[in-house]
């Protein structure tokens, strides 16, 4: 919201990926405002690479927006694609990652 888009480096992704030295994860989300989506999810590993999607890190940003919106349903857009997050019933969240893509 507002200031400057997160776009940390891969030596910082690494730093704070870190167990040891930083806060330690196996990945890191940026969340940005999107033209054609509720948002825009930004992913990186803990090697400092930029990945295409993340179905749990999918269901954690859909889950805010769901919630800060209150509705059932919202879309995140990712450098793979837009993912539709679902309402599942209590705390359950659900997303349509579409055809697996195997021809990695």
């Amino acid at each position: 919201r507002g200031g400057e888009l997160f776009r940390p480096t891969a030596d910082e992704v690494r730093a704070i990926a870190n167990r040891a030295s930083g806060v330690g994860c196996d990945q890191l989300i940026g969340i940005e405002t999107s033209a054609d989506a509720d948002a825009f999810m930004r992913i990186w590993n803990a090697d400092g690479a930029e990945v295409g999607a993340c179905g749990n890190a999918t269901r954690c940003v859909g889950w805010r927006i769901l919630e800060e919106s209150g509705r059932n349903q919202a879309v995140v857009a990712t450098a793979t694609g837009r993912l539709t997050v679902f309402r599942a019933g209590g705390h359950c969240v659900t997303v349509d990652m579409g055809r697996p893509r195997l021809g990695w």
